[in-house]
């Protein structure tokens, strides 16, 4: 960014010195009196010689006070949308000058530049995380409403044009693009949805015409046959008038019959035999009786007598094997997973009231969320939160479904960790042994924390955390990134990190602006992490939040 100098020039106050008592319109002269005070003299002229003698003046300064217009892009803080997990460009057209040159000396404003760009930051901000990324038109209006007309900056600079122009960042612009595909998929869904219950419909009233016809004319045919003998005989002549190419199942069809027919008049003949053997051994037909004469005959016509055939051996119903109907000898086998990455997030909820508490709320839900909608990197990260504040709560475990367990946050009190290390825990290393019936690609989980402040129960937690971090006593203790508010104490954050590079402390005293880049980073952090997992990497390279530093740079110990 260039820079816009607004004090040209300081020097000693000289007596008798015509030089100094020239000025051109576009500066205005401010004078330092010994005892430090600030004056200007009718508007910005130089002193009159008179003014020189008096001996009151001891430094002389050059304030430019010329109009500047730029073109200024709002890279180092880029304004977060609704929820904090996405971000808009910036790009704004200023106009402003020097209002009051004695208030840029007293202060010693140098630049005009970052006077303006950090006062539209804060402005803009704060406009934009009550829009969501899909609003960026919105959202520019609001802000070139709210920056319309006169603006005094630092009580010096007056911002007398002031144009924005917001759009969605890269990776905002991918969100959308993906918004729209599954839009215009879902649209087309819908159509051919519509096609086909259409094309459906059409089916099954043509299928009820062909049904109706049938219908008919089988009426019709039963009617023509109600006074038709139907021996099997007339059967298969209808069947040979109905199919007269069918003539093989005509020929089949007899076949059967006379079978039957032979099957049956053996049956009798059996049946006869029997009978007369036993009504002669009971003695009940005399020989010479005529009946005893036929029933011989008829049964001597129909040749020797047949055993009956036995019937067929069975196993024990009971006692046989069932059949195999089918089934699969063991599991179904499941998909096999690339890896598994367990992700925790804690944070500090003791502050978490009125805006902070609604901006926490709407960063966490989108996370999940965004999480959710991830494709395939969501089968690979499971995703625990927790927030602390008196006690801990656990909003989501890490093997609830991406898509539920949305959390619901509430503030108040003062922050204590123990209770939230004491959870993580015991709930890490049962997490991971469920996890390791998933995939034997597990990965050493990891956690995120955020601090607000300083903790209320300042030491006594060390028990707890060296129980969570000690991999001599946890094999499945995370990699712990330790981030907080302006008002947490570095040395807090660097106890808390697994390395000194894991530990990050927010520049903005604003806690809203820290919860939300906090947000963002945990968003950003999920995703490398199981883009690494589907790539092979073990870890992902880390980047700290946007708007925070190195807790390290903080203290005067070395790491």
């Amino acid at each position: 960014m260039t820079t816009v100098p607004l004090i040209l020039k300081q020097e000693p106050a000289e007596r008798f010195s015509r030089a100094q008592r020239i000025r051109t319109p576009d500066v205005a002269v401010v004078y330092a009196t010994a005892d430090g005070g600030v004056e200007v003299i009718d508007e910005g002229r130089p002193t009159t010689l008179l003014d020189q003698l008096s001996k009151r003046f001891q430094h002389r300064y050059e304030v430019d006070i010329s109009d500047h217009q730029r073109w200024i892009e709002l890279h180092s803080m880029p304004p977060a949308a609704k929820g904090g997990v996405y971000r808009f460009q910036a790009r704004v057209n200023i106009g402003f000058r020097v209002c009051s040159p004695a208030e840029v000396v007293r202060r010693n404003f140098r630049d005009g530049l970052p006077l303006v760009s950090n006062h539209l930051m804060r402005v803009i901000n704060q406009i934009t995380s009550d829009f969501p990324i899909e609003e960026a038109q919105r959202a520019e209006q609001t802000v070139n409403q709210r920056l319309q007309g006169r603006q005094i900056i630092e009580g010096c600079i007056e911002l007398y044009l002031c144009h924005v122009d917001l759009r969605p960042d890269a990776e905002a612009r991918s969100h959308l693009a993906r918004l729209e595909s599954a839009h215009r998929a879902q649209e087309l869904g819908v159509l051919q949805h519509g096609l086909n219950v259409q094309a459906a419909q059409g089916k099954a009233e043509v299928d009820a015409i062909g049904q109706q016809a049938d219908l008919e004319a089988r009426e019709r045919e039963r009617l023509a046959l109600a006074g038709r003998p139907m021996s099997a005989q007339d059967m298969i002549a209808l069947h040979l008038e109905r199919n007269p190419h069918d003539t093989a199942g005509a020929m089949e069809m007899i076949a059967r019959f006379r079978a039957t027919e032979v099957a049956q008049a053996e049956a009798a003949a059996v049946r006869n035999h029997e009978m007369i053997r036993a009504l002669a051994e009971s003695r009940f037909l005399l020989p010479g009786d005529p009946a005893v004469g036929h029933l011989v005959n008829n049964a001597l016509g129909l040749g020797p007598a047949q055993a009956l055939p036995k019937a067929a051996s069975s196993p024990d119903d009971w006692n046989a094997p069932l059949p195999n109907g089918g089934r699969a000898d063991g599991p179904r086998e499941q998909a096999q997973l690339p890896g598994i990455i367990p992700i925790y997030v804690a944070v500090d909820a003791a502050a978490a009231v009125g805006p902070v508490g609604h901006r926490l709320n709407d960063g966490l839900r989108s996370l999940v969320e965004d999480i959710a909608s991830a494709g395939e990197l969501a089968r690979v990260i499971r995703l625990g939160i927790t927030t602390f504040a008196e006690g801990a709560m656990l909003q989501r475990s890490a093997q609830d479904a991406l898509a539920s367990s949305l959390p619901m946050v509430s503030g108040g009190g003062r922050a204590r960790l123990l209770p939230a290390l004491d959870l993580l825990a015991d709930r890490i290393p049962r997490d991971a042994e469920a996890f390791k019936q998933l995939t034997p690609a597990l990965r050493r989980p990891q956690l995120m924390i955020f601090c607000a402040g300083e903790p209320a129960d300042a030491r006594q937690w060390q028990s707890a955390y060296d129980a969570l971090s000690d991999r001599q006593r946890n094999r499945y203790a995370p990699d712990i990134v330790a981030c907080g508010s302006a008002d947490t104490p570095p040395e807090l954050l660097l106890e808390l990190a697994s390395r000194p590079e894991l530990a990050f402390s927010a520049y903005d005293g604003d806690l809203s602006v820290a919860v939300d880049n906090f947000l963002y980073f945990v968003q950003r952090r999920t995703r490398d992490l199981a883009q690494g997992v589907l790539d092979g990497d073990q870890i992902a390279f880390l980047a700290g939040p946007p708007g925070y530093r190195p807790a390290a740079d903080l203290t005067d110990r070395r790491y």
